[in-house]
């Protein structure tokens, strides 16, 4: 048994070690620059790489011999980026919506099972529906959380709808078959509302943020109350929210990868 929980321990070693090796890489890596950098045959190589292309851990950059990290080890990395980094970027993009509408803006980012508010804007004017950093967005009644959700894999999808889904107020929708069919139709139009369905008198419209390879891990919102943000052409909102998470998903990506090459 401790032979063979060592023999565990070397292979995971070996498989960390190209990780590391190509999250440090800022174009990836051919299998020779991976032998010298890893320290491992080139047979052994092919073989890991197999494994860690199969559960998207690792993938091939534009069809050819250079490797870079996949999609799921993407997902973990955004998935893991703390509010204050998120925020420190995002600031200026919810700035401008703020100002724009006079409402608050705000991005949300998924955590594992949970969708929380993570970085926000006020508007100038006072009186104004807001939402406070680390709320966590109800996935049936928050149009943050249904922009997130609603482009998430089948599987994890089944693992939330399982828990219970409180009635915030009479325009919850908390039937099962309601919230995938609302979930069907955010996919659809890719945008969310949440009219008073989580608080009384509140209006709130989200985007996802569609970022290549990870996908969906983050949304933009922009919450009023139903007289303020409703005074607003719902397609001028929505357009102007599309256009912030276009700028969202082109920027991050560079400056997530800045911070965590960075040396400390």
């Amino acid at each position: 048994e401790k032979t063979m929980r060592k023999e565990e321990r070397g292979i995971l070693d070996r498989y960390i070690r190209i990780l590391e090796a190509l999250a440090a890489s800022r174009s990836g890596l051919t299998l020779t620059e991976l032998v010298s950098y890893t320290e491992l045959s080139k047979g052994t190589l092919h073989r890991l790489i197999k494994s860690l292309m199969q559960v998207g851990l690792l993938a091939p950059r534009d069809g050819r011999k250079v490797y870079v990290v996949g999609p799921r080890f993407l997902r973990l990395l955004y998935m893991g980026a703390a509010p204050s980094s998120v925020s420190t970027f995002a600031q200026p993009i919810l700035d401008d919506l703020a100002a724009r509408f006079d409402q608050t803006a705000f991005v949300a980012q998924l955590f594992d099972t949970e969708v929380r508010s993570v970085a926000i804007a006020l508007p100038n004017s006072e009186n104004k529906a807001s939402i406070q950093p680390g709320r966590i967005m109800p996935l049936h009644a928050a149009a943050s959380a249904k922009a997130i959700w609603a482009f998430q894999e089948e599987s994890l999808i089944d693992s939330v709808m399982k828990n219970d889904h409180p009635r915030y107020s009479k325009h919850t929708i908390v039937g099962k078959d309601a919230i995938r069919a609302e979930l069907d139709m955010v996919r659809h139009q890719e945008f969310a509302v949440c009219e008073q369905e989580l608080d009384h008198g509140v209006l709130s419209l989200a985007c996802p943020v569609d970022i290549e390879g990870p996908g969906v891990i983050f949304s933009i919102a922009i919450v009023g109350t139903v007289q303020g943000l409703g005074q607003y052409p719902r397609d001028a909102v929505v357009s102007s929210l599309r256009e912030a998470a276009m700028e969202f998903a082109t920027s991050i990506p560079a400056k997530l990868k800045d911070m965590t090459t960075s040396p400390l």
